[in-house]
């Protein structure tokens, strides 16, 4: 059995889509790293749980990851859907000798490794829109 751990900050109904599509894949045990507990429908799709103050903090995530580590043994894959957390889950990832994009291993030439930036930062203006 494949352990996959899904990280998001809060169980949106889309964010539980994507953990039904993990979950029903062939020998996946599906984990998750959340900023708050799923409850309700899809909730049901994870073998287990671990909270974290912030998924946005790579130690965070590495500190959860470890913990269901404790438990069911080490993950086969660290994903995530939201952008902003792509750059967290690289260095996770990394840290935790994982592999995907962000880390050595099967990397596909996606991201340099332990290098993951934004594509776009919503809080920054665009110069280019300025003009």
């Amino acid at each position: 059995m494949r352990n996959v751990v899904f990280v998001a900050p809060f169980p949106l109904s889309t964010t539980l889509e994507f953990a039904r599509a993990l979950s029903s894949l062939d020998d996946v045990r599906l984990l998750g790293v959340f900023q708050e507990v799923p409850r309700g429908p899809g909730a049901e799709h994870f073998a287990d749980i671990a909270l974290v103050d912030s998924v946005f903090d790579a130690g965070g995530i590495a500190e959860g990851v470890r913990r269901l580590a404790g438990t069911w043994g080490l993950p086969h894959r660290i994903l995530g859907v939201l952008e902003e957390l792509q750059g967290p889950l690289a260095l996770a990832r990394q840290e935790l000798g994982v592999p995907g994009p962000g880390t050595s291993g099967e990397n596909n030439g996606l991201v340099a490794t332990g290098t993951c930036p934004p594509v776009t930062d919503a809080t920054r203006p665009d110069d280019g829109l300025r003009a």
